[in-house]
């Protein structure tokens, strides 16, 4: 673990004080930006960071400060698209709706395994899982819609397992087959718009068609469509595993949509927008000082969430001109494992004029940095998020807080990424803020609650009740209507079922991804450390007939290859995924060094996702084909 400052000294580090990296830090960027523009510095944003409430925020503050737009957000990687369709359909990337578990009779699950998910992603349902089952055990009904047989799957009264990246195709035959029997149930028309085109597109689609495409039987489709039109209460959600393809946005779209023609929006037991008493905005006096978002430089992609694609990056280093990125901020993330082609990603960092990698350790993609700053472990750290509790399923807030000491010397990373603002001239936040509590507590003014209250209740406070209709609401306040078919996503699906029948791969497999409850990203892979060797670090999973198919036996070393790399692994027998389909674990493969002696500490698996195209994105999540790249497989 990193506990003090570390400088790179030739190919080795030696610790050093903060007063002096801040310094060198700043005197650097300073004539960086001086000779390049304020662009020319780059932040990425991992999961550690951004679930850090202090970090994240004091991150983002910096570069404000400065005036750089040249953020990049791990949202690329696995939630992107619920961000985009919410700003299409919505008017707002924060307006996320939840699903209210505890009274739906039809659960409706596309990519989703809340078996071991627990019911989380950028909303949170605690304890999801448990609660679900019990309206199972109630006599609720539940369809899970993944190529794999999953760990919910096997709970499910309905699996269907479509081809990876069809799921927009079989959420459009459903909303097809609903129009076709008068199954709409289109409430408060008053504030929808193009509920019309929506029909007229769904009443030019052949379900037989799209059926096939996904490689499901028709029937079922029908009869999934209908069941779930006619349940008393239901809801669809669309998660990470179909976010993480091509036809992640189409999909959450599309499973907005069918939701809002079944009546399943702000009611019980469907899908609502919580309005708690804590706002999520930071607040008017941070507004950056670049201006509002612009397409990126070198893609022309539009920011989501604030920051451009992962994918983006490399290119945004190695592309001479105004605004190229010659100094990067990695604040808790490992990109070049957790991202697409992560072997263009390492070129590019090696091209920098300073790179800082603010961590736990030095992970692969740290490989190259100048500076190593430490930072908190989630067990350090005593601080209230209201942004991450304003999406709970129920007005619901806790503080976290510290079970063990930070080591001696070492300051909180947002204390360190406060002071090189101010040591940059500038003051984040334009000094309203000096501090993480200061940050909570303006966002906390509109439940007239500080960081110091939630303290107080160490069980949480909870807020009052869960309430419905906080998204008409929203609606009448801002003087918007819900878009049903939003123009960009109108085109991004006609461009793709005009290229639907060429859509084959093949002879070749596609690859997918799981979650596991022992390992979640690549982040918490190698901080866990090597106590346990967990299942598929170097598999790759087929069925019983693709590996007959191959001919090759279990166990044998394979060659898998992609467009872009290749990878050598064990070929084992999972009946859980259906034919053509190849599951490779993700987030494993990453070394972490010892920075004073340069020796690789420890490794485990393999960098999955340099078989990944960066240059293969959904246009407008500006998500990899994280699930569903193309792979060959032979004999080594």
């Amino acid at each position: 673990r990193i506990t003090k400052p570390m400088k790179r000294v030739g190919d080795r580090y030696v610790e050093t004080s903060y007063e002096e990296a801040i310094d060198q830090i700043s005197a650097k960027l300073k004539r960086l930006i001086a000779q390049y523009g304020p662009d020319t510095l780059g932040l990425y944003s991992g999961n550690p960071g951004a679930l850090s409430f202090s970090s994240y925020g004091f991150s983002d503050a910096l570069l404000d400060a400065l005036g750089s737009r040249s953020k990049f957000m791990i949202g690329s990687i696995d939630h992107n698209a619920l961000m985009v369709a919410a700003r299409e359909m919505h008017g707002s990337e924060a307006v996320i709706l939840l699903p209210d578990v505890d009274a739906c009779d039809y659960f409706l699950l596309i990519g989703a395994n809340p078996a071991v998910s627990k019911m989380s992603w950028l909303g949170k349902v605690s304890d999801g899982w448990t609660r679900l089952r019990k309206r199972l055990q109630g006599g609720a009904r539940l369809t899970v819609v993944d190529p794999r047989r999953t760990e919910t799957a096997a709970h499910a009264t309905d699996h269907l397992a479509p081809r990876p990246g069809t799921d927009w195709a079989l959420l459009l035959a459903m909303i097809t087959v609903i129009v076709e029997e008068d199954l709409v149930r289109l409430d408060h028309d008053d504030l929808i718009d193009n509920a019309d085109q929506l029909f007229a597109l769904a009443r030019q689609q052949n379900v037989a068609s799209l059926a096939a495409y996904c490689d499901v039987p028709e029937a079922e489709v029908r009869q999934i469509a209908c069941d779930f039109a006619r349940a008393p209460t239901a809801m669809a959600i669309t998660r990470t595993g179909t976010a993480q393809g091509l036809g992640g946005t189409l999909a959450e779209w599309l499973t907005t949509a069918l939701n809002m023609i079944t009546g399943r929006i702000d009611v019980s037991g469907g899908r609502f927008m919580p309005a708690w008493p804590y706002s999520f905005p930071l607040t008017d006096r941070a507004t950056p000082k670049a201006g509002p978002p612009r397409p990126s430089r070198v893609r022309g992609l539009m920011p989501v969430g604030g920051g451009y694609s992962l994918a983006e990056l490399p290119g945004e280093i190695e592309t001479p001109g105004e605004g190229q990125i010659r100094a990067l901020l990695i604040n808790g993330g490992n990109p070049v494992v957790s991202g697409p082609q992560g072997q263009a990603l390492d070129r590019a960092l090696g091209k920098l004029d300073l790179f800082i990698a603010v961590d736990l350790l030095q992970r692969e993609s740290h490989r190259l940095a100048d500076w190593l700053i430490p930072a908190s472990h989630f067990l350090e750290r005593d601080e209230v998020h209201p942004y991450l509790h304003s999406f709970n399923d129920e007005p619901y807030i806790q503080a976290s807080r510290a079970v063990m000491p930070t080591p001696d010397a070492m300051i909180p990373d947002w204390l360190f990424l406060r002071r090189l603002t101010e040591a940059m001239g500038v003051e984040p936040f334009e000094g309203a803020i000096k501090t993480p509590d200061d940050l909570a507590n303006l966002m906390m003014q509109p439940a007239g609650l500080t960081a110091d209250d939630v303290r107080a209740h160490p069980h949480g406070l909870m807020l009052g009740e869960r309430t419905m209709g906080h998204y008409w609401d929203y609606l009448r306040t801002s003087g918007i209507k819900a878009d049903l078919c939003p123009s960009n996503l109108l085109l991004l699906l006609q461009q793709r079922l005009e290229t639907m029948a060429k859509d084959a791969h093949g002879n070749m497999f596609t690859i997918i991804s799981r979650r596991q409850n022992s390992m979640m990203n690549s982040w918490l892979s190698d901080t866990t450390g090597a106590h346990k060797r967990p299942e598929g670090l170097d598999t790759i999973g087929l069925c019983q007939a693709d590996i007959d198919r191959l001919g090759l036996p279990i166990g044998e070393r394979v060659k898998v290859q992609s467009k872009v790399a290749a990878l050598s692994l064990v070929l084992e027998l999972d009946e859980t995924v259906r034919p053509g389909v190849a599951m490779i674990e993700h987030g494993w493969g990453s070394r972490i060094f010892s920075p004073l002696d340069g020796d690789v500490a420890w490794r485990q698996g393999s960098l999955r996702n340099i078989l990944v195209d960066n240059s293969t994105l959904d246009p407008l999540s500006g998500t990899p084909r994280l699930n569903g790249m193309p792979v060959s497989i032979e004999s080594i």
